[in-house]
């Protein structure tokens, strides 16, 4: 579904002219075939989202080491590529909805204790995948696990 919607597009900004949206979603065209292979299947949903959010990830990395090393051109071309793939991504939760997600983890799996960090990640990735970011949610969930220990 998602990647019939991409194919579009990129026909679309073909006929338009407009080579960076092109080759961005080539590129995501070509990760997306790539993990179907390794998979031996067609991509779900959660999958196709979690391919995004790597190449989104790849842009946001890129765009750091750019800076560093003093190229802002090359910088704004990942950003301008990151923007195309982001537009993509379902809707990011807002902090409120990912506690909330984070709360029921933790209630249905029993978690008391920070030890408990796997399990309740476990739980919640797939609920959230390219809709939260990875680090944010890690936080989100060890503050939670922190906060039951000391009530404890």
């Amino acid at each position: 579904m998602y990647q019939e919607l991409i194919r579009k597009d990129m026909i679309k900004a073909l006929k338009e002219g407009d080579k960076l949206r092109v080759s961005t979603l080539r590129l995501l065209i070509a990760s997306i075939i790539n993990e179907e292979k390794r998979l031996l299947k067609e991509l779900d949903e959660r999958e196709f989202f979690r391919v995004l959010s790597r190449e989104v990830r790849k842009r946001e990395e890129a765009i750091i080491e750019f800076k560093k090393g003093g190229r802002e051109e090359l910088a704004e071309k990942e950003e301008k590529e990151k923007e195309i793939l982001k537009s993509y991504l379902p809707k990011p939760l807002t902090e409120y909805e990912l506690n909330s997600i984070i709360k029921s983890a933790i209630e249905k799996i029993k978690a008391k204790t920070v030890r408990d960090l796997g399990k309740v990640m476990g739980h919640v990735i797939p609920q959230v995948t390219g809709r939260a970011n990875g680090k944010m949610v890690k936080d989100l969930v060890f503050k939670a696990l922190s906060d039951l220990e000391t009530e404890q």
